[in-house]
């Protein structure tokens, strides 16, 4: 996220320091980023993945992942089908389980990573343990209810190894064919909801990212991205304000229904622009936006009241309320005119 928001940030700067070059410079980083989002099938990871079985995959690499079938083969493991990624159908997936019903044994072969194999198994508490030898330069840790293991360029055998020095305690989980897509879609899912909530994508911005490359989220992960930190997506912040003032005046759904659409919510988040836009709906008066631009360095609490000492609107608005949840917001309404 710190590349993309230093891209936004400097796009002037770089194009006035270094004319035609820089702006083919951004637009090469914008084509890589639109490259990677349909790889990811979004401009950031789906919260949620599905697989989907296919009958005949075309590997890039069918030799290397006949070389790693032959070695879960020979411990035992039996393969148990191909699926492909319905987000980003590039990810091609051999599945294997182990004799003893105990770990899959997985071959994957990813548009950025290649092909690698891992072992996976899962307790019934539902902690997981990957052994993987998949090249990652992302070093951060995993969530607590996973363990993970990182064997770059180990083979397939010296992966099971790896597993049989570190198996988890029973009881296990079941680990079967049929089980295995929904398996994966829920540890994927669950991986990815706790990298947005509490890890390494907490904060991410998806409104920025998508208006940089041009390309939508999709709608559950933006949802999640928007709960998650609702100070970042304005429309999700004033949904979280009107809320909270709500339920703090204990007013009635009559009472809310009637001053709904005159209340003015003013916070530290709005620009001078995004209050005279908002005044202007109740204010006919072009001054709103001199107002507005004299005072953009200042508060928008500031600002705001500048705007109403110029404009003599105090006899036109009440002050109801200050709510701090989720940010410190003054909350007013507009009277009705008859």
């Amino acid at each position: 996220m710190g590349i993309v928001l230093q891209i936004l940030g400097g796009i002037v700067l770089l194009i006035v320091a270094l004319g035609v070059a820089a702006w083919l410079w951004l637009r090469w980083q914008i084509g890589r980023m639109k490259k990677l989002a349909k790889m990811m099938g979004g401009p950031v990871a789906p919260v949620r993945i599905h697989l989907e079985p296919v009958s005949e995959a075309v590997w890039r690499d069918p030799r290397q992942v006949e070389r790693m079938a032959e070695e879960f083969a020979a411990a035992g493991f039996s393969r148990a089908g191909t699926y492909r990624l319905r987000e980003v159908s590039e990810v091609v997936m051999a599945p294997f389980v182990a004799a003893d019903g105990m770990a899959y044994g997985l071959i994957t072969e990813h548009p950025m990573a290649g092909v690698f194999a891992e072992v996976v198994q899962s307790s019934a508490d539902g902690h997981m343990l990957t052994i993987s030898q998949a090249k990652v330069t992302d070093q951060s840790p995993p969530p607590p209810h996973k363990t993970v293991i990182r064997r770059t360029g180990a083979s397939v055998t010296e992966l099971l190894s790896e597993y049989e020095a570190h198996r988890l305690p029973p009881p296990i989980a079941p680990h079967t064919a049929a089980g295995f897509p929904a398996a994966f879609e829920a540890a994927y899912h669950r991986d990815m909801t706790w990298a947005y909530e509490h890890g390494p994508l907490k904060g991410m911005n998806v409104e920025q990212i998508s208006d940089l490359i041009g390309e939508d989220p999709d709608p559950e992960t933006y949802r999640l991205l928007k709960q998650q930190n609702p100070l970042d997506y304005p429309d999700e912040l004033e949904h979280r304000l009107r809320q909270t003032f709500l339920k703090q005046s204990g007013m009635s759904a009559l009472e809310w229904d009637e001053m709904r659409d005159h209340i003015v919510l003013v916070h530290d988040r709005l620009s001078s622009d995004d209050l005279a836009d908002m005044l202007a709906d109740e204010v006919d008066d072009e001054e709103i936006y001199t107002i507005a631009e004299k005072h953009a360095r200042d508060s928008a609490r500031d600002t705001f009241q500048q705007m109403v000492d110029r404009l003599n609107l105090s006899d036109r608005l009440d002050f109801l309320a200050h709510v701090d949840d989720p940010l410190p917001c003054d909350v007013y309404r507009f009277r009705v005119r008859v």
